[in-house]
């Protein structure tokens, strides 16, 4: 008697689908975790900003002066108000390095809207806060380049900031 060996594998069709399948189920968690990794971004320099506010106030009644926050496209830093000599805006950074200026990512964009009033020599902060912890009452929109904006930090003039979700 003869035994017949046959061989038993996979067929070329069978190899191709596993494939196939891997391939799908991994571009899938890349682009989740790539696509929570960059709403995660936004959210944590958000916060900074609600932060770098928040600690602005406390300086502000503190020190009982005016501090102004300068937002630019790229870069955001705090400055007080200062009446001797003449009245201008100097950077806190001058006193304490803590202040020095802080970048906005590449890949964030912020839209202020605000009802601070102009500055003096056209430098015009677009937050004031007062020494009694009171600012001038503003809205600033988180978002990426491109996108609609994700998070809204709303400043009332009685000196409440509340982070909002925005969908």
């Amino acid at each position: 008697m003869q035994q017949q060996f046959r061989q038993r594998g996979f067929t070329l069709v069978e190899i191709i689908v596993v494939i196939t399948i891997i391939a799908i189920i991994t571009t899938v968690i890349l682009l989740r975790t790539g696509t929570i990794r960059f709403e995660r971004k936004v959210t944590v320099f958000a916060e900074q900003m609600q932060s770098f506010i928040q600690v602005c106030q406390q300086q502000a009644i503190l020190q009982s002066t005016v501090i102004g926050i300068f937002i630019l496209p790229d870069r955001y830093q705090a400055y007080y108000f200062s009446n001797e000599k003449q009245a201008k805006w100097i950077p806190l950074a001058e006193k304490d390095s803590f202040w020095q200026s802080r970048m906005i990512p590449n890949d964030i964009y912020l839209q202020i809207t605000t009802s601070a009033p102009m500055g003096i020599d056209q430098i015009s902060p677009q937050v004031v806060i007062q020494s009694s912890g009171d600012f001038t009452p503003f809205t600033i929109d988180f978002g990426f380049t491109n996108e609609a904006a994700h998070y809204r930090l709303v400043g009332s003039e009685v000196g409440e900031l509340s982070l909002q979700v925005l969908s």
